[in-house]
């Protein structure tokens, strides 16, 4: 199983991630961060590498146009894209672990910042999730990934709250197990509110999906 972390140009609360990284212990949890106790590809999109010291990594390959920042040092482990382009330097980055054939792929940052960038990331999570065996986006309160058809067990992870969002279309037979308010069978629209501010009563829940695709988004208030 290969592992690959991406740091993105924008994140925000570097320091709370770096904070969950240094008081997670393997033996409390299952939390997100426990695989990058081994080893893991660093990959920094644009001006990600500036925030490799402040999260504890050192940087294996550069990757960016740097269109409104500077380059990194000089490296031989540098792609320089070109300014004009159709996919964002951050989706670049996930092609190039792609291409070095990592499985499980975690994205700092990403979250919050320019909204376009924001909703273009949640794309880009929607279009790759089967692509990889599993893939994340994070930054310093939230955790975001996409559930697909089947089974699956979400771990709390110290995040107080979980929400569900039907993604690119209605999300048929949702069943919620394990949580504050529960669902049976139920078919979730794109257009509600319905899913937010769910928790997880104990150390994880179940969730069921038949049809369509979950966006789930664990978090913390500030």
């Amino acid at each position: 199983m290969k592992r690959a972390i991406i740091i993105t140009g924008y994140i925000e609360g570097p320091e709370d991630i770096k904070s969950r990284l240094d008081s997670y212990h393997p033996a409390k949890g299952t939390c997100a961060l426990s695989r990058l106790a081994d080893e893991t590809e660093v990959i920094c999109a644009d001006k990600g590498w500036k925030y490799a010291p402040t999260l504890g990594f050192t940087p294996d390959y550069y990757i960016g146009d740097y269109d409104s920042s500077e380059k990194p040092p000089k490296t031989d482990n540098i792609t320089l894209l070109q300014c004009e382009k159709d996919d964002t330097d951050t989706e670049a980055a996930l092609n190039l672990a792609l291409d070095h054939e990592a499985d499980d792929v975690l994205i700092l940052g990403g979250l919050g910042g320019r909204f376009d960038h924001t909703m273009g990331n949640i794309g880009i999570l929607y279009g790759y999730t089967k692509k990889f065996r599993k893939l994340e986006l994070m930054d310093g309160r939230n955790k975001v990934f996409m559930a697909l058809p089947g089974d699956i067990t979400v771990h709390k992870d110290g995040y107080k709250y979980l929400g569900i969002f039907a993604y690119g279309g209605r999300a048929l037979g949702v069943t919620l197990e394990g949580f504050k308010y529960p669902l049976t069978d139920y078919d979730l629209d794109c257009d509600t509110s319905l899913g937010v501010s769910n928790e997880i009563l104990g150390e994880s829940a179940r969730i069921s999906l038949k049809e369509g695709a979950l966006l789930i988004v664990q978090s913390n208030d500030k």
